[in-house]
Parts: structure tokens; C-alpha cells; sequence
């Protein structure tokens, strides 16, 4: 058996190296006391027009912390004050959402306002906070119209409540984080 060689395959080879060397153009070789060669900066991507535009930076509201501490965890909603009234029907249900059916079944129906002593954070989320009256969820708990420290929500029935009013709030679905550490109280009397 004889070796052939493939000249074919070596004017290839030869060809695809001249084509690399052209195409790469030419290679300078630096010497040892050339200084470091500069980085260029990216070059920045084109932008589609259809796209978004990038998040703006809200500043930073003087005196208020952060809504999770170093670790990442939630803090608990502190509680300012609160207030407990008759529901004004002219009033209030211009206001407020309340559920039509709980609102016609209800008997003395009120309103309880709660000041939290930092603005909740308003932006779309998948938990909310919530009112807890003597260990009883508000379901009607909202936001209070141009308020941010501000939840409203109905008591449905004046029997509700007891001697001593206790009133807390939490973020829904992260209760055990958020929940107030010093819950307000109020009595009967204070019902304006």
C-alpha cells in the first residue's frame, strides 16, 4: 500500500488560512515596554422604539426607612393613631368600595380610620394590608383616597365591639413579618 498525499486538501488548508488572514486583518505583536492597550467602551445596543422606557428613580423620602430591613425581611406596620365613627352613607360611599350586600345586612354600621406612622407603599403588589379589630380581619380594608398613611374600613355591626378595642394591621400573606408590634386600643365611648 502506497501514501498519497492529498494535494487538494493542502490547497485548501492553504486557502482558508490566507482567507483568515484577510479577513482578520493584520495582527500587530506588542513589545514588553509597550503600555497596556486601552479598553474600548461597549458600544451601546440599539433600541428598539417599541420598547420600554427605564424605571425611574423615585427619590428617597426624607425620615422614612426602608420598607424591609438589611436582611431583606418585611418590617411591621406601626400604628399613629385611629378613629372610629358612624358611617356617613352620603359621605363614605362616595369614598370608599364597600361591598352593597354586607352594607344592607349590616346593623349600625362604622367606619374605622387608621393612621400607620409611615406612608405605605402604594405601588401594585400581591399583598395588601389589612385592618384587625379584636383579632377580626376588615375584609372591607382599603386605602384612604389621597392618604398614603391612611386604611378605612366598615365594622359592620356596633356589637363588634368590646370594652377594650384592640387594633392592629399586617400585609396579607406576610402576616408574621409585618403585623403591628404595638397595637392601638380604643372604647366604646371614643365613637364620634
Amino acid at each position: 500500500m502506497s501514501t498519497t498525499s492529498n494535494s487538494r486538501g493542502n490547497a485548501f488548508r492553504l486557502a482558508f488560512i490566507l482567507a483568515a488572514l484577510v479577513t482578520l486583518g493584520p495582527v500587530t505583536i506588542g513589545r514588553a515596554d509597550d503600555p497596556a492597550p486601552k479598553e474600548q467602551p461597549p458600544a451601546e445596543k440599539p433600541v428598539p422604539p417599541d420598547a420600554p422606557l427605564p424605571a425611574e428613580k423615585t427619590p428617597a423620602v426624607e425620615g422614612q426607612p426602608p420598607r424591609v430591613d438589611v436582611l431583606g425581611r418585611h418590617v411591621p406596620v406601626e400604628l399613629k393613631s385611629v378613629a372610629i365613627r358612624k358611617l356617613d352613607r352620603d359621605k363614605d360611599l362616595k369614598t370608599m368600595r364597600v361591598n352593597t350586600k354586607m352594607l344592607a345586612e349590616a346593623k349600625e354600621p362604622l367606619v374605622i380610620e387608621v393612621r400607620a406612622a409611615m406612608p405605605f407603599d402604594l405601588r401594585p403588589q400581591t399583598s395588601w394590608p389589612v385592618i384587625v379589630l379584636n383579632g377580626e380581619v376588615l375584609r372591607s380594608s382599603q386605602f384612604a383616597r389621597n392618604d398614603p398613611t391612611k386604611l378605612v374600613a366598615v365594622v359592620p355591626n356596633r356589637a363588634m365591639l368590646k370594652d377594650r378595642n384592640r387594633v392592629e394591621v399586617y400585609w396579607v400573606g406576610r402576616e408574621s413579618s409585618t403585623r403591628t408590634k404595638k397595637p392601638l386600643t380604643f372604647r366604646p365611648e371614643d365613637v364620634k
